[in-house]
């Protein structure tokens, strides 16, 4: 049986780790001066810059197993990103439903490090599948926006 880098339980992991922690989080609320803020699809994250840094290497032995589709330019829909290359998936709740919470923050974690990023800009979105954004991801590291 093959072991797989890209699981729900490793991303979370991950995910979790470079998050700030509540202690470390403003009482009002806002994102610490040093957070490394991405805007998600329904959440906004803020990571910690040195435990972001700390994830890059798993993160980065983990894009290779998504589709093929979401390395080229044009990326791929988010609603397919719970499956690997191999046609698994990896992102399944014990109940057999999509934890969709844990694809967006592996997509923003990978997007803070630099390695995921929208392949359409938000306005655009409305006129995709389920209104849900093309994503791509790359382990070479990405332009942070969209180029005109």
């Amino acid at each position: 049986m093959k072991e797989y880098k890209l699981t729900r339980d490793n991303a979370r992991r991950l995910v979790m780790h470079a998050l700030f922690k509540m202690e470390e989080a403003p009482k009002d609320g806002s994102p610490p001066p040093n957070a490394v803020c991405v805007d998600g699809i329904k959440a906004d994250f803020g990571f910690h810059p040195e435990r972001l840094q700390e994830t890059r290497d798993e993160v980065l032995a983990m894009i290779p197993e998504l589709e093929e589709e979401f390395m080229t330019e044009d990326g791929f829909s988010f609603l397919f990103l719970a499956w690997r290359n191999d046609g698994t998936t990896w992102a399944m709740l014990p109940d057999g439903t999509c934890d969709w919470s844990v694809l967006e923050g592996f997509f923003c974690l990978a997007q803070a490090l630099g390695h995921a990023r929208y392949a359409l800009d938000r306005p655009l979105w409305i006129a995709l599948p389920g209104g849900a954004p093309f994503i791509r991801f790359s382990t070479v590291a990405l332009p942070a926006t969209l180029e005109a």
